[in-house]
């Protein structure tokens, strides 16, 4: 699983974050982020992409909110308790990253939604929950070329 933001790479969960200040600042566990998928998304926009599986994705959040008529065919809502931050993880079915109607299980390239770098932060945080509670990863290594 890695996220991207504007074109430079950046994976919260590399051996070289593990103990670095830049990890303590990057997750700030004092605000806990849940599953919301009633989390408000205007005046969200695109900001980062998330290399992960259909299966991850599921096995992490559970089944996400489905959604019919748009570009969009799923989508998973988050939010931090105590602030009005939210973030969103969805697949872009319109064709621009991944080919149009390509099955879920074969999308490794997600958007995530939000309003501040706060959003993106979030995404890697609630990943960093999830670990902590013992889930691991189920699906192998996304290949690059992929």
């Amino acid at each position: 699983m890695s996220i991207k933001k504007t074109n430079k790479e950046f994976n919260p969960f590399a051996e070289n974050l593990s103990t670095t200040q830049d990890k303590k600042e990057f997750f700030d566990l004092n605000k806990q982020v849940v599953v919301d998928h009633a989390v408000g998304t205007r005046g969200f926009i695109q900001v980062a992409d998330l290399r992960c599986t259909y299966e991850d994705l599921i096995h992490f959040f559970g089944q996400p909110m489905r959604i019919i008529g748009s570009d969009r065919r799923v989508e998973w809502g988050f939010r931090e308790l105590g602030s009005d931050i939210g973030c969103t993880i969805y697949d872009d079915n319109s064709g621009k990253w991944t080919e149009k109607d390509t099955p879920l299980e074969n999308v490794f390239e997600w958007m995530v939604g939000g309003h501040c770098d706060r959003s993106i932060e979030m995404i890697g945080q609630i990943f960093e929950q999830e670990f902590r509670s013992g889930k691991t990863f189920k699906s192998k290594p996304i290949p690059e070329n992929k």
